[in-house]
């Protein structure tokens, strides 16, 4: 079952360190982008792992938003890329094995030096 955080109030209990105007610019920015019910939003676990991440960076590294709004777009376009990585070797895995290492042998051809 998939945790759901109901409310502001709730979020701040979940994810240390989270101050209201992080959490207004993440709304706001879309950076964050919970379910709204009753008025008010349910942030499930993508969501409170975001905030975290957001609040990380914003210590860690004293990023301002418009950094942190690029930082975050590399984030998932990484993050997307290892779902399509982790896709493909699932495929490559259902395949016999001369035609995964022919598939292996190319891509480590492919490699740079």
């Amino acid at each position: 079952m998939t945790m759901v955080i109901k409310g502001t109030r709730a979020v701040f209990k979940v994810v240390t360190d989270l101050d209201e105007t992080v959490l207004e610019t993440s709304l706001a920015e879309h950076w964050v982008v919970p379910v709204w019910q009753d008025d008010e939003p349910h942030f499930d676990e993508v969501d409170v792992a975001r905030l975290r991440l957001i609040v990380s960076l914003k210590r860690a590294c004293d990023i301002d938003d418009e950094a942190l709004g690029v930082v975050l777009s590399l984030h998932d376009q990484l993050m997307g890329a290892r779902q399509q990585l982790r896709a493909m070797a699932s495929a490559v895995a259902t395949l016999d094995e001369a035609t995964r290492a022919a598939i292996a042998k190319a891509c480590r051809d492919a490699l740079p030096d």
